[in-house]
């Protein structure tokens, strides 16, 4: 027998008393397993797609004049990575993702990274608010925002102005050598309560220039105040009325809660923009 051209045998062949009603069942599982097979490998594969961050995350957006500059002179356009003291809040439905700063336009560009339906009830734009201020009581205004959404969470990549950054005093290294986070550790998990008497003397007391510090709100809420109105569709906010309204001693005393509010500072991260080069 040649067994090299042998192709095996049909099923005809091999059951041949099987009847044509026994074949049809026969066939019909088959192809409802297949199907079965192909719309739970879609279902993964569509989750596992409509998870993944969008591009939103990463991009340096800015403003359209900064990336006409860019554009333009993208080798003289020095970017840094900023970096907060804590990028998420407490239950991490709110995160601050990669924080630029262009020295050249003077702008800070981030990434607020919420959960739809806990942050925000299903809404994407107009559903927050982002204030910038530094420790010298100003603020920056919003100069751009773009956002993007996947299944479960909401992107808003937003663009400050005027914002003006001392990156030798204004490092994120600083601020973490100058706090005992020795003593703080042992005292959470050996219940230590003595100082390890860290010598942060030089740290303390070294000018670390101004700090900034991103707090998000409620587009609701803040869109109700007095010293809130929206034209031609953009949120303007009286940013003295807000900060008198915030004082527990002012007569107009209205408070605003904060969803997460976020203390940023530069690691001296360079970049280049890539993304502007041809």
């Amino acid at each position: 027998m040649d067994f090299n051209n042998y192709d095996g045998d049909s099923e005809e062949e091999l059951y041949p008393h099987q009847s044509k009603t026994t074949k049809r069942i026969k066939y019909t599982f088959r192809y409802i397993l297949y199907g079965i097979s192909a719309l739970v490998w879609g279902g993964i594969l569509f989750i596992l797609l409509s998870s993944c961050d969008p591009g939103l995350l990463d991009a340096m957006i800015f403003s359209d004049e900064a990336r006409e500059i860019a554009q333009k002179d993208p080798d003289s356009f020095t970017v840094y990575k900023l970096q907060p003291i804590d990028y998420m809040n407490y239950n991490g439905s709110v995160q601050i993702k990669n924080i630029y700063y262009a020295e050249k336009v003077d702008e800070i560009d981030l990434c607020v990274k919420f959960n739809i339906d806990k942050i925000s009830h299903g809404k994407l734009n107009d559903a927050l608010v982002y204030i910038l201020t530094d420790s010298n009581g100003n603020y920056y205004p919003v100069v751009n925002i773009m956002t993007d959404s996947n299944r479960k969470y909401g992107y808003a990549r937003v663009s400050f102005d005027n914002v003006v950054l001392d990156l030798e005093k204004n490092k994120y290294y600083n601020y973490t050598t100058s706090h005992d986070w020795v003593s703080e550790i042992d005292k959470k998990f050996n219940g230590n309560n003595e100082s390890n008497n860290l010598d942060i003397s030089i740290d303390e007391t070294e000018d670390k220039g101004v700090t900034y510090t991103l707090s998000v709100y409620s587009y609701d809420e803040i869109v109700k105040k007095d010293y809130a109105y929206v034209n031609n569709g953009i949120l303007n906010i009286d940013y003295k009325a807000f900060t008198y309204a915030q004082n527990e001693e002012s007569i107009k005393y209205d408070p605003i809660n904060t969803i997460t509010s976020h203390e940023i500072f530069s690691n001296v991260t360079y970049y280049s923009i890539e993304d502007y080069k041809e």
